[in-house]
C-alpha cells in the first residue's frame, strides 16, 4: 500500500492525467501550472452535491489563479456523468454543466490498478478535497463536506501560496 504523498506537506508526484468529461481539457497532475483543487464526489452523495456550488464559487473567486477539477468516483460511465451534469441544478438554479470547474472520472492507474482517490489517501469519505500546489505538493486536504470555516482556511493557504 503506497499512501506516500497523500498528507499535507508530501509530494504527490504521480504521473496521472485527468480528462474533463465535456471539453476534453487535460489536468496533468505531475506537471501543474497553478495550484489545483481536486474534489472527489459521486452523483448520489448528498454532501457532495451540497458543497459543489461552493466549490464552483470558490473557483470563480480565484478565476485564472487556480484549477479545480471535481473527480467522480469510478463505477459510472462518462455518459451517465454527462447526463447528470446536463440535468442537475444547484440551489441557485444553475446547471452544473455551466460551472467553470472541470469534471473528470476517476480511473485506475499504474501496475496496481489504484485510483487517484486511493493515491491521495481516500478510504471511505466522500466528498474529499485535496489541493496540490504548482510544484505538486499537497497543501490542503479534508475528508467530508467543506464548511464555511474550511473555505476560510483554504483561502488563507491559497493566498499565501499565490503570494510566493
Amino acid at each position: 500500500t503506497n499512501l506516500q504523498g497523500a498528507e499535507v506537506g508530501c509530494y504527490f508526484g504521480k504521473d496521472i492525467t485527468l480528462t474533463e468529461v465535456n471539453s476534453g481539457a487535460q489536468y496533468a497532475l505531475n506537471n501543474l501550472s497553478k495550484p489545483t483543487v481536486i474534489n472527489f464526489w459521486f452523483t448520489t452523495c448528498a454532501p457532495c452535491c451540497e458543497e459543489m456550488p461552493e466549490i464552483n464559487a470558490f473557483h470563480e473567486e480565484y478565476a485564472g489563479a487556480i484549477d479545480t477539477v471535481a473527480v467522480h468516483q469510478m463505477g459510472e460511465s462518462i455518459d451517465v456523468i454527462r447526463q447528470f451534469l446536463a440535468g442537475y441544478e444547484d440551489i441557485h438554479n444553475e446547471l452544473w454543466k455551466d460551472y467553470s470547474i472541470g469534471f473528470a472520472l476517476d480511473q485506475v492507474h499504474g501496475e496496481n490498478n489504484e485510483t487517484l482517490y486511493y493515491y491521495l489517501g481516500g478510504k471511505t469519505a466522500w466528498p474529499m478535497t485535496v489541493v496540490l500546489n504548482e510544484s505538486g505538493y499537497v497543501i490542503y486536504r479534508i475528508d467530508g463536506k467543506m464548511e464555511h470555516d474550511d473555505f476560510t482556511q483554504l483561502r488563507s493557504i491559497l493566498d499565501a501560496e499565490l503570494a510566493k
